[in-house]
């Protein structure tokens, strides 16, 4: 007997899937970024329905086997919680730290001022350094007539006062025992990284101001301070600077009854 033809390839058998998979891709590249911020399982969930609901209406209209159905939503779904467990694991989400920052154990940089005592603090401006007794309130640097940040330790942790200004010399946000406020309406907000560290950022990451308590006896800060018709200071890791003029030799400055006067910042001559 003459062998049977076969039947004609179904082309829209192949289309269809095809589509499902070319718009489930893009819309995933369409929720990715939630996948990296705290909406991770809102966005893990829809990405889930939208593809069990494609795959549900495709095996529906070519009635398909019911076992067919429950594999393959089984499939969609095994990898969504696959999918959480790798990103719970190599990108996890940080907790909303609030209160006081806690002493990281960082190691003690090198610096002009040496190892602080036992009960001193050593708070890194760039390359200067202003190590001090006690437990604070401390308020290091002023630029111009207003202080840049306040900070003291208390039993819980490191506390931070601090205004931040605009070029007009107006208050735009204030920090208070490290709770942030904003005065004049924008884009500024805090975030906090870890339970050590304190950023003000604006709406493109933008950094303003960051306090980092590296351990118990030292705090870092950088970050850009304005006050009135003073120029700007702009604080970096490891230098200091007035528009275009830049301090990079490290200095040491004590605070102490004997040295209350704070570094007072003005551009070089």
């Amino acid at each position: 007997m003459p062998q049977s033809a076969k039947p004609p390839l179904d082309r829209d058998a192949i289309l269809r899937p095809l589509k499902i998979i070319v718009c489930g891709v893009l819309f995933v590249a369409l929720v990715w970024h939630g996948l990296w911020i705290a909406w991770r399982v809102l966005t893990l969930l829809t990405i889930a329905s939208v593809f069990s609901g494609a795959l549900f209406y495709e095996l529906a209209s070519r009635d398909a086997p019911r076992q067919w159905t429950v594999i393959g939503l089984a499939i969609v779904w095994g990898l969504t919680g696959i999918s959480w467990m790798i990103l719970d694991r190599a990108y996890p989400l940080n907790p909303h730290w609030s209160g006081a920052l806690v002493a990281a154990d960082d190691p003690m940089p090198r610096t002009q001022c040496g190892a602080p005592p036992p009960d001193g603090l050593l708070m890194l401006f760039g390359p200067d350094a202003v190590l001090a007794r006690g437990n604070g309130p401390f308020t290091p640097v002023r630029i111009g007539t207003c202080p840049a940040l306040t900070m003291k330790r208390t039993p819980e942790g490191l506390m931070i006062d601090a205004f931040g200004y605009d070029s007009d010399g107006n208050v735009v946000y204030r920090i208070a025992d490290n709770r942030f406020e904003i005065l004049i309406r924008g884009f500024l907000k805090i975030e906090r990284p870890d339970k050590s560290s304190l950023r003000i950022v604006d709406d493109i990451q933008r950094e303003t101001l960051l306090v980092r308590y590296m351990n118990r006896n030292t705090v870092s800060v950088r970050g850009t301070f304005r006050c009135g018709d003073a120029p700007a200071v702009t604080i970096g890791d490891a230098r200091i600077a007035f528009g275009k003029a830049r301090i990079t030799r490290p200095s040491c400055h004590m605070r102490d009854a004997a040295h209350p006067t704070p570094i007072h910042y003005t551009p070089p001559d």
